[in-house]
């Protein structure tokens, strides 16, 4: 039931193949007045409604539930091929509606294309805008109490609510699911002015989505273990920042766990670092999203490695941070959330290093090794097993690595190093060979491993 006045002519598009018209007043006088005039139009023509090539695309507008006005189905939608519109769109829609969209896409994550397009849903209650001034674009409950839309993350109402909305003006984001499903309910206040045109938007998925090789612990704790790692067949994982929506205060994490014996190398081919651009709940102040490393098993404060916000810090690509231990630990807060995905947008990768000794590793060093005659009277000593080692060095400096032997001075101890092979890269041609050393002193001998 539509009320009120207006001055400025409006277009009432119909749904169906009849319009209806019921005038009432309770006092009428020469100031009450109404005229209007009809007339039929091809879909080929309403192309605001329709698109490009409606008979190519007789779904675009969803599958109409059978005995419903406006309850639609849409089914595997990409971009162009899905519209979700207020009923009699693009002109005023009806009053006393509630209309139910169920969005599907074939892949997540489920997107709803609507940033900078017309968005105009309760957005005047009349024409004087001095009387009536224009409702901006709102969102929450409390702020839309006549005519609203309303965003559900899943197949139905019971699913986890994104976000509820009105007002008028260019929509300023996109909102993305966090699967293939969204649903979406539009209601009318039973009576209402002429003048509000509702909404349009498309719908496709969004890329984002890759097979994490781990365990995943509700929307976005992941643990990701050097043996899911192996069984994946893969030499190394891959996780994304989150780019769906998420509500404020969202912490997301990720566990690399590694065997005993290994370390965790983790770095990121690719990393940009962006402003806030769709927060749910807007706040003053810096870091409202932050990415942060610990060399440890959990959120361990003082094992931090490097925290990255949003408003101060720089993206570092293709660095390496390798763990001491065999434990990674990252974390993302927002305390924000957001209806589109991270501020942070990263490309992460990790994989696992053999970092075994056979000796006592000396703080500090990265390959170094001491063997103690207390410890072990014989036993085998090797170039590094972790390749990293041979990586992390500045350009043009050779790879050194010292390996000492100690004992008692007392026992005049000597030690007996027989090499039983050796292999370096630089050469044509691999050398072998077996040498037997003796009659060293075990104090002061250093044996060193060099490569370029």
């Amino acid at each position: 039931m539509f009320c009120g006045e207006s001055e400025q002519p409006q277009t009432f598009m119909s749904e169906t193949s009849f319009v209806k018209v019921l005038f009432h007043v309770e006092n009428f006088t020469d100031q009450t007045y109404f005229s209007f005039d009809t007339r039929a139009e091809q879909q080929l023509v309403v192309y605001l409604r329709y698109g490009q090539h409606p008979e190519l695309y007789p779904n675009r507008r969803g599958e109409v539930v059978q005995g419903s006005y406006c309850e639609r189905i849409f089914r595997d939608c990409r971009l162009q091929t899905c519209y979700v519109q207020s009923p009699a769109y693009p002109g005023v829609y009806p009053r006393n509606l509630h209309c139910r969209y169920y969005l599907n896409t074939r892949l997540p994550f489920i997107k709803l294309y609507i940033e900078n397009e017309e968005f105009n849903i309760d957005g005047q209650r009349c024409e004087n805008i001095m009387t009536c001034p224009m409702r901006p674009i709102s969102s929450g409950q409390e702020n839309c109490p006549y005519d609203y839309i309303k965003i559900y993350d899943g197949k139905n109402e019971f699913s986890p609510v994104i976000g509820t909305f009105c007002g008028m003006g260019k929509f300023p984001y996109s909102i993305i699911g966090t699967s293939q499903d969204l649903f979406v309910e539009f209601v009318s206040s039973p009576a209402g002015p002429l003048l509000n045109t509702g909404f349009h938007f498309n719908v496709g998925n969004w890329p984002g989505h890759v097979d994490t090789a781990g365990s995943r612990n509700g929307t976005c704790d992941w643990l990701l273990s050097s043996e899911s790692l192996r069984a994946s067949g893969d030499s190394e994982g891959i996780f994304l920042s989150v780019a769906h929506w998420y509500p404020p205060h969202t912490s997301c994490t990720y566990l690399m766990q590694a065997e005993e014996g290994e370390v965790v190398r983790l770095y990121f081919p690719s990393f940009r670092i962006n402003r806030i651009e769709s927060p749910i709940q807007p706040i003053e102040g810096d870091c409202g999203e932050s990415l942060t490393l610990y060399d440890a098993s959990w959120p361990d404060d003082s094992k931090i490695i490097k925290t990255f916000c949003d408003t101060f810090s720089k993206a570092m690509e293709k660095h390496d941070f390798v763990s001491t231990g065999s434990a990674l630990f990252v974390r993302f807060e927002s305390k924000t959330g957001s209806y589109s995905g991270s501020s942070l947008y990263y490309w992460a990768h990790y994989d696992f290093f053999n970092n075994t000794k056979l000796g006592e590793a000396v703080p500090g060093k990265p390959c170094d090794e001491v063997f103690a005659s207390w410890r072990q009277t014989r036993g085998w000593v090797r170039s590094p097993l972790n390749t990293l080692v041979y990586k992390h060095t500045h350009t043009g400096e050779d790879v050194t690595c010292l390996y000492r032997f100690v004992t008692d001075k007392r026992l005049f101890a000597r030690v007996i190093l027989t090499v039983t092979g050796v292999y370096f890269k630089v050469m044509r041609k691999a050398i072998y060979c077996i040498i037997s050393l003796r009659n060293l002193t075990f104090d002061y001998e250093k044996v060193k491993d060099r490569r370029q």
